[in-house]
């Protein structure tokens, strides 16, 4: 918070438990506790204040929830259920407060740090945030920005991340093997925009970033070893440029679309290598020449192809029946 929003928390942060100055409901709800006449209205912010501020805000006899939820709503505007979840859900949470090193009451920015935890299912749709700006007929913000990312490990994941209701919310999402990552930007909302961000958080091993990655990459590999075992003595230069379609996979993997649709791709994929490697062409040898066994055979050493000697002729050139590099013998 800046200007005179931040200017507001301090001054309210140095008259903690002040009976005498007409303090708003949102600060008459916090008690003096350790805070005594030397700390308040000194026009610093000390460390009781501080301390007694965030407690009560986490935590306050009486109130389940601590103080944050009211202060949140009646203080800033906002509704904190739909910002930072119900406090029913939440196993813990914990308030921090941020004076960007300035302890005097003046216009400096003033951040409020909330961390909580929260269990959530496995499989079942989740509201991670809704638009949380309280509608007032003198508005507190001119607009809200929001920047949010969220990161998974790599045996859970962020299942069809959507921002319903508003066109103005960017969402992106990227699945590595490690993890995947979530980021939600949104700049210059008012107060009554309405947007809705929903996800489904899973730790599905098909859907998990680690698995589907090893499962990709072994199906793959498989099945283009059994493409080349089918491709022996046949020209492989359609089934090399097949090959592209690996990055295209993994580019489909990055962006993080569904395991359906990349396991398609992939199955895709290895059918088309074997489709071209029955159906590739076998080496033509020179018309009259008869091939050699198979043990006078020489490697290409560009791509490994055996290439077998098929005259006596010295030097001799050929083409690799895998790369069509040319080869020259000269012993």
């Amino acid at each position: 918070m800046d200007d005179e929003m931040a200017f507001w928390m301090r001054w309210g942060l140095d008259h903690i438990g002040d009976d005498v100055t007409d303090l708003s409901p949102a600060l008459q709800v916090f008690d003096e506790g350790s805070v005594n006449d030397e700390d308040r209205t000194s026009r610093s912010i000390e460390a009781n204040e501080i301390n007694e501020f965030e407690n009560q805000m986490q935590s306050k006899s009486g109130s389940a929830s601590g103080l944050y939820s009211y202060f949140m709503t009646q203080g800033l505007g906002l509704d904190s259920d739909e910002l930072l979840g119900e406090y029913r859900a939440f196993d813990s949470i914990e308030v921090k407060l941020d004076l960007h090193g300035e302890i005097d009451v003046v216009n400096h920015p003033v951040s409020l740090v909330f961390k909580s935890v929260e269990s959530v299912s496995s499989k079942k749709k989740m509201e991670l945030l809704r638009n949380f700006m309280v509608v007032q007929p003198v508005p507190i913000w001119s607009e809200v920005d929001i920047s949010l990312e969220g990161t998974s490990s790599g045996f859970s994941a962020f299942m069809n991340p959507t921002a319903l209701q508003s066109e103005d919310i960017d969402v992106s999402h990227s699945r590595f093997p490690w993890g995947e990552t979530l980021a939600i930007n949104a700049e210059g909302l008012e107060q009554d925009e309405k947007f809705t961000i929903v996800f489904v958080p899973t730790d599905d091993p098909i859907s998990a970033p680690m698995p589907l990655t090893i499962g990709v990459g072994l199906a793959l590999f498989v099945g283009l070893f059994v493409a080349l075992r089918l491709s022996k003595n046949k020209s492989r230069s359609l089934l090399a440029l097949e090959l592209l379609l690996v990055p295209l996979i993994a580019f489909i993997q990055f962006f993080a679309f569904t395991p359906l649709f990349v396991g398609g791709a992939v199955v895709f994929t290895i059918l088309l290598w074997f489709i071209t490697a029955v159906s590739s062409p076998r080496i033509r040898l020179p018309e009259g020449s008869i091939p050699l066994a198979t043990s006078q055979s020489i490697p290409c050493p560009a791509c490994s192809t055996p290439n077998p000697v098929v005259s006596d002729e010295r030097p001799l050139r050929f083409a690799c029946a895998g790369c069509a590099r040319v080869i020259k013998l000269v012993a």
